[in-house]
């Protein structure tokens, strides 16, 4: 599996590694389209500094699409081969905006590649 890890400012190596097995709960997608956004930009660039979370190295590019690829247990409704997208935002689901839906505004929101 290759990935565009992101080691520092200005600084991508691409990475080669085992392909995972999914875990439980896990599913394992085989990536055929990346995008590349602001944010990626920003933290290419060193201009993520309010994103606490930020630990280097991590992969970018966590605007995909692709095929499901392997499934864990405990997971139900999702079979190899089906065409996926990402939704890089994860709401914690417990702040008052998540309580009332609006998790768009969540001020506690992980996004997946940002560490």
């Amino acid at each position: 599996m290759k990935t565009a890890t992101l080691v520092g400012p200005n600084r991508i190596e691409i990475h080669e590694g085992p392909i995972p097995e999914p875990g439980p709960g896990e599913v394992l997608i085989r990536v055929r389209a990346v995008g590349i956004c602001g944010s990626d930009t920003h933290y290419f660039a060193g201009r993520r500094d309010h994103e606490e979370h930020t630990v280097y190295p991590f992969v970018l590019g966590h605007e995909f699409a692709g095929e499901v690829a392997g499934v864990g247990e405990e997971v139900d409704g999702v079979e190899i081969g089906a065409r996926v997208a990402c939704a890089p935002d994860r709401p914690c689901g417990e702040c008052e905006w998540c309580r009332k839906s609006e998790v768009n505004v969540c001020p506690n929101v992980r996004f997946a590649g940002s560490g």
